[in-house]
């Protein structure tokens, strides 16, 4: 509604909600709306009714299915064939509406950088018409908070920067993505995937750039976050990462060492307590080559 220019008394007025009080606590996300109001909010806001609340506008499963398992492809390094998926689908959807446009599009150009068909100055290009799509950047703000695809598509843009020698302005993207997020007025745990991408991408980077201090603030938000919004699962993750940056800056070794192992020690524990194997193996084993190759952990 901000981001459009549209205020409170106006959706009143339009009888979307009968009292600005009644609207603030929907956008607030103290209460939710019920689906009459939902689809008059949407109406109002120039919003698609969509099935799959933030990804495509479609009634047919089979797309979702699809969807799913170019995803699965994705992620798996098959390349070529999830290409011939996206294919598929651009027959079964209406890419005239926004939201499947812009599927289509960011699909497509990260499927093409990693077959190795563009280069990285053209995947930001087309990374960011795809983007321009639903949401817009400009030098004095960013337009809204992002959903959690807009998110996707603004942290290849900065990891783009970052593949072109551009750090700064790579970190530049993450800091005003972040500071939307944390200006918003709904609550944390509303968008806990769509932060979590941004800082955890955003610490990589500033640890990248020899900017500890910075970093170890920034996985502190992002730790703080995990538990906010009962995700704890991933906090091993933030501490053995503490433990890097410790192992990357220049105090005294002695005062290192102790931090490395005191951060070492938890994140061992913490993995265990969640049932993660494998990373009890990472810890187990960095720790025995940097810090004691006697330990016992219990």
């Amino acid at each position: 509604r901000l981001a459009k220019g549209i205020r409170q008394e106006e959706m009143i007025e339009a009888g979307v909600y009968d009292s600005v009080v009644s609207l603030s606590r929907i956008e607030t996300g103290k209460r939710k709306p019920s689906r009459e109001k939902f689809n008059q909010l949407m109406e109002k806001l120039g919003f698609e009714k969509q099935k799959y609340m933030n990804s495509l506008v479609t009634d047919d499963y089979e797309v979702l299915e699809l969807k799913q398992k170019i995803s699965n492809l994705s992620s798996k390094g098959d390349c070529e064939n999830a290409k011939i998926e996206i294919e598929h689908m651009r027959f079964l959807i209406n890419d005239a509406k926004s939201l499947n446009k812009q599927y289509l599009m960011y699909k497509d150009v990260v499927l093409k950088f990693k077959l190795g068909a563009i280069t990285g100055k053209e995947l930001y290009e087309q990374s960011l018409e795809a983007l321009r799509i639903t949401y817009t950047i400009n030098k004095e703000n960013l337009f809204r908070v992002p959903t959690l695809r807009e998110t996707n598509i603004l942290n290849q843009l900065a990891a783009s920067l970052y593949e072109m020698k551009e750090v700064e302005k790579g970190i530049e993207l993450y800091k005003r993505v972040k500071e939307c997020f944390q200006k918003s007025k709904l609550y944390i745990r509303y968008y806990p995937k769509s932060l979590g991408v941004i800082t955890g991408n955003y610490m990589i980077m500033l640890e990248e750039a020899d900017r500890l201090e910075e970093a170890y603030m920034v996985l502190l938000e992002e730790a703080n976050g995990n538990l906010m919004t009962y995700r704890a699962g991933g906090l091993n993750t933030c501490v053995s990462e503490l433990m890097s940056l410790y192992e990357k800056s220049d105090m005294k070794e002695s005062e290192k060492k102790k931090n490395m192992r005191k951060y070492l020690r938890h994140a061992f524990y913490l993995s265990d307590l969640f049932l993660k194997a494998n990373s009890n193996k990472v810890y187990d084993a960095y720790y025995r080559k940097k810090i004691d190759k006697e330990v016992e952990w219990y």
